[in-house]
């Protein structure tokens, strides 16, 4: 009798399984079952991280380059770098060095600083312009700190 038992346990849980959808796929009110892709790059894109719902990061994407919206950069002399990489279907790699340009007003002169962001992006299920982020923040003495939130592409 537990074989059978067990045998059954088995069988069902084999037929569940295969029918699930894939983890991509969501459904609307229509019944209609819609596969959503995220972006393949984030070009001509502007990217958004918040903290606590204040904007901790924004950054606008170009194929030569980025503009960094909070942050002071001398994009003449040092331009912010950027990569994107899709992960899987639901989640990429950001990477963005950002050479901060301060004025020391005592020595009448700037000092560059590099921070380095690097993030993994969770897009939610059925979006591919949101989701949270995780990863960390590297300061110019190399101090890595970590950091979450969420993020929209525009």
């Amino acid at each position: 009798m537990k074989k059978f038992y067990f045998v059954g346990v088995f069988l069902l849980s084999l037929v569940l399984f295969s029918c699930s959808r894939d983890a991509d796929e969501y459904s609307d009110n229509s019944g209609s079952v819609t596969i959503s892709q995220i972006p393949t790059t984030v070009n001509n894109k502007k990217l958004i991280l918040k903290r606590n719902g204040t904007t901790y990061l924004s950054v606008t994407h170009f194929s030569d380059g980025a503009t960094v919206n909070n942050q002071t950069v001398d994009y003449a002399k040092n331009p912010p770098k950027y990569t994107y990489t899709t992960l899987s279907s639901r989640s990429a790699k950001y990477h963005l060095e950002v050479m901060r340009k301060t004025y020391i007003p005592l020595y009448e002169t700037y000092t560059y600083n590099k921070f380095v962001f690097d993030y993994t992006l969770y897009f939610s299920y059925g979006s591919n312009s949101s989701g949270t982020f995780v990863g960390t923040e590297t300061n110019s003495q190399g101090v890595a700190t970590k950091k979450d939130g969420t993020f929209t592409i525009e």
